[in-house]
């Protein structure tokens, strides 16, 4: 089996990711939750509404490293991700739900609906989720479960052509969804037609950093963005071709540039970005939680931000420390013996 190429520069786009939809939450989104009571919303001069398209880049990475057209079996595939995935998401569902049961009752999502988003899918069960940033998580599951599922095709030309068609119906749905039926909405919720484009681009960025492309590669591409500029707009699909010029530049232009070498600069975010995960679940509601105990007692400025920001990456840190990384390494040490 090929060994995976590794590119420091990729860490740095997840760790800047993971900074700003932090931010983004911090920020514009604070005040605009349910549980915020008028007397504990900030007024800060920081604010980064457009910093939510972060979540694309995530996205866009996914189907970069998914490993599209592997020869795995499907169910194994799917398992692995969902090893990898489920852990943390176990950890931080708890440490949330704890935090809110204590500490912010207007944010506790209630013993049934926990029970429910240990399913990773609260959305198609109609649970009220225990963080918001839960739902990408649905978006993930059925990207992974559809390309596990794809795995039973040998031939990739089939799954280009799969990938195509996916995103042609993508298109058809986004120009009819103004005649929303049941038939359009399950059709989106479960073939994520919103969103599938950014995980095919990853897949057809990862193409050209292999040198693997062909004139279907080009024209998944240009689909790609056409689906993503009706579903998302066009402010959304220059931050997705922004992400994609530089995933092209550290993978496929300069491999051996700068942001790829071993530098403190490049460490720095690589270590971001290993704990990016865990830190994108904990950070939203806890973070919530410590900003309105901050202005209950007049800690309004702005500066106090680093406060949540330090607390949600040192629980990040902690679960990737003691949870997934022994299970990352006892991942690995299976795959070798195999």
């Amino acid at each position: 089996m090929e060994k995976r190429k590794y590119y420091r520069g990729l860490d740095i786009l997840r760790g800047i990711s993971a900074l700003l939809v932090m931010l983004y939450h911090y920020t514009a989104r604070y005040n605009e939750v349910a549980f915020t009571p008028p007397h504990l919303q900030t007024n800060w001069a920081i604010n980064l509404p457009w910093a939510s398209m972060a979540v694309v880049t995530f996205f866009l990475l996914s189907g970069f490293l998914c490993n599209a057209y592997g020869e795995e079996k499907p169910f194994k595939y799917v398992g692995k991700r969902l090893l990898r995935l489920y852990p943390a998401f176990l950890t931080a569902l708890i440490c949330t739900s704890l935090v809110t049961f204590f500490f912010c009752r207007p944010a506790f999502a209630g013993f049934k609906n926990i029970i429910l988003n240990l399913t990773m899918l609260p959305g198609l069960l109609g649970a009220r989720v225990v963080d918001g940033v839960y739902w990408t998580l649905q978006y993930e599951i059925i990207f992974f479960v559809i390309i596990g599922a794809l795995f039973f095709l040998k031939k990739k030309m089939l799954k280009k052509g799969i990938f195509i068609a996916w995103l042609v119906l993508g298109i058809a749905v986004a120009f009819l969804r103004k005649f929303d039926n049941i038939f359009i909405s399950a059709a989106k919720v479960l073939l994520i037609l919103n969103y599938i484009q950014t995980f095919i681009l990853g897949i057809s960025l990862k193409e050209i950093a292999d040198k693997k492309q062909d004139v279907w590669t080009y024209i998944t591409i240009a689909l790609c963005f056409v689906n993503h500029y009706l579903w998302q707009g066009w402010l959304s699909a220059l931050w997705l071709f922004i992400s994609a010029l530089f995933i092209l530049y550290v993978t496929a232009i300069k491999p051996d540039g700068i942001l790829n070498k071993d530098n403190k600069f490049t460490k720095c975010f690589s270590w971001l970005a290993g704990i990016s995960y865990a830190l994108y679940l904990v950070h939203q509601v806890i973070g919530y939680v410590i900003i309105q105990r901050m202005v209950s007692i007049g800690w309004t400025n702005e500066l106090f931000i680093f406060i949540p920001i330090a607390v949600s990456i040192l629980l990040a840190w902690l679960i990737h420390q003691f949870i997934e990384k022994p299970i990352f390494a006892k991942l690995k040490k299976k795959k070798k013996e195999e």
